[in-house]
């Protein structure tokens, strides 16, 4: 009677370890999704990633449904704690109506096509930006200022 006893408060506190271990990786999931899924905040969409020194960051873009109508933006340097250091592949593309944009300082790189087809688009301040890709201002046609 008493090893099943001992059995039995062996088998609760390993499904108890094991109920708190999913637990704990479900919140850590939901503060910091996977690289494939984008949360939605505000005006943009960011994406989990993993920079080259290997440490997690996002990488940001305008949402799909903000995209006719934004005319300003200044994106943010952290998320969820934490930094944006990207502008995503297409991130801004086709934006008609965006004129103004201010990138975070943590914002190191600018994506292929990020800001292509804004046709509007006139001054883009970017602190201390390192890369930019290919047909990042593709027929932005009034663009006037890049701010470095």
């Amino acid at each position: 009677m008493k090893k099943t006893l001992q059995k039995t408060w062996l088998t609760i506190a390993a499904m108890a370890v094991t109920v708190f271990a999913c637990l704990c990786a479900a919140a850590f999931t939901m503060s910091h999704p996977s690289n494939a899924e984008a949360v939605l905040d505000g005006e943009y969409s960011y994406t989990l990633i993993e920079t080259e020194s290997g440490e997690s960051a996002y990488k940001v873009a305008v949402r799909t449904s903000m995209r006719n109508t934004v005319t300003k933006l200044t994106v943010p340097g952290t998320f969820n704690g934490l930094p944006v250091v990207e502008v995503a592949d297409n991130g801004f593309v086709s934006c008609p109506n965006l004129q103004y944009v201010l990138l975070s300082k943590n914002i190191t790189k600018i994506g292929n096509n990020a800001f292509m087809n804004c046709a509007k688009l006139k001054h883009v301040g970017m602190l201390n930006v390192e890369s930019i890709g290919n047909n990042a201002f593709a027929l932005c046609k009034v663009l006037e200022r890049l701010y470095i």
